[in-house]
């Protein structure tokens, strides 16, 4: 094929490669193909069928009517067996972020492996619109101890990267560090002063303010944020990614809640009995514990330096009051493996959830349930 472009234009092949080269890296060059909706109703239609679960979706809403209103579309997406995500799959999650402004990003392997997985398209159809910019913006510190790859799954890395490859050829400013920032402080520093301290330092760090604020007051998400200039990235949020981690197995807890054992916040035992997970590191309760047990995991996401609940339960509603607009898609829950059963339905159940992208596996106990 070069050889014949090189023919017809005159010119060299490595001219030919380079100026290909170029047009991948603007955007310009579609390799795969591109279908035109002609018919929004069968293309709906087909989505659904295809890339929809819409079984587990009706079931969810039935049987968490308030929360369940909240939810949107359950999508599904395949996990090989080295654990990676399709490639695909990868391109329908981007799809559905590709005209927010501003997605907010967690922490995890899951995302981990969602951005390698886009970075293998990353020469073909871009995941946004031209002439739009999605800035991404961390949402969550850094373990207090040795995550084992704080450089890659770290929040403030995944939302370089992903802004790198939505932006692709627009050369985009990187998005605010919050790298060093401590995810949470310990229930150990009880001395109000000493506590008021901690957060005046954190504060005090400059990716932390423009994420979060500088003046430690609450802040509305979409509120003040909304006008030029306004309020901290976090409150102009469109979508929060997000994935979810499980309390029950201990082996495939996320290093969140690993990191609360280990410094003496809660124990093994109660950790299991009163909580389901934790979404980003905001830890879930389990429904039906004490009120003595549900303000000790209060307390503790009191002392959680990123995005809190009730910012999530925000997102969500949002997303509903504007009709799921592809500008405001909400908040984005990945989650694969029975074992995350307990805490999606907890989240579906709160009201976490806008778009929920599970695998089959856990499809499966979804809709057994």
């Amino acid at each position: 094929m070069q050889t014949v472009i090189a023919a017809r234009l005159g010119i060299s092949q490595a001219e030919v490669s380079r100026l290909l080269n170029a047009a991948r890296l603007e955007g310009w060059l579609a390799e795969t193909p591109q279908f035109k909706m002609k018919d929004e109703k069968v293309w709906r239609a087909a989505e659904r069928r295809y890339f929809s679960v819409e079984r587990t979706r009706a079931s969810l809403q039935a049987r968490y009517q308030a929360g369940g209103s909240l939810l949107h579309r359950v999508t599904l997406i395949d996990i090989l067996p080295s654990r990676r995500i399709d490639p695909a799959s990868a391109r329908v999650v981007a799809t559905m972020l590709g005209k927010a402004r501003y997605v907010g990003v967690t922490w995890g392997p899951t995302i981990g492996r969602l951005v390698e997985a886009l970075r293998e398209l990353r020469y073909q159809a871009p995941f946004r619109e031209m002439n739009r910019r999605i800035d991404f913006v961390p949402l969550c510190g850094e373990p207090l101890g040795d995550p084992g790859d704080p450089g890659h799954d770290s929040s403030s890395a995944l939302a370089k990267e992903l802004t790198t490859e939505f932006n692709s050829g627009d050369r985009p400013t990187p998005p605010p560090s919050i790298a060093g920032v401590p995810a949470f402080i310990p229930l150990q520093f009880r001395d109000g002063i000493q506590l008021e301290t901690i957060r005046r330092f954190i504060r005090g760090v400059r990716g932390y303010a423009n994420v979060f604020g500088a003046t430690g007051q609450p802040w509305e998400l979409n509120g003040a944020g909304k006008q030029p200039g306004g309020g901290p990235l976090a409150s102009k949020l469109d979508a929060i990614l997000t994935s979810v981690g499980t309390a029950a197995d201990r082996l495939d807890r996320g290093i969140f809640l690993k990191e609360r054992i280990n410094c003496g916040d809660i124990t093994e035992s109660d950790l299991e009995r009163t909580c389901v997970g934790d979404v980003g590191g905001v830890i879930i309760r389990a429904a039906g514990i004490s009120a003595e047990e549900g303000e000790r995991i209060d307390a503790m996401n009191d002392r959680w330096t990123g995005i809190r609940i009730d910012h999530l339960q925000q997102c969500a509603k949002a997303a509903m009051e504007e009709g799921f607009r592809p500008e405001k898609p909400g908040v984005l829950m990945l989650a694969a493996g029975a074992r995350r059963r307990n805490v999606v339905l907890r989240c579906v159940e709160l009201g976490l959830v806008s778009e929920l992208i599970i695998d089959q596996e856990l499809n499966h106990t979804l809709v057994g349930e």
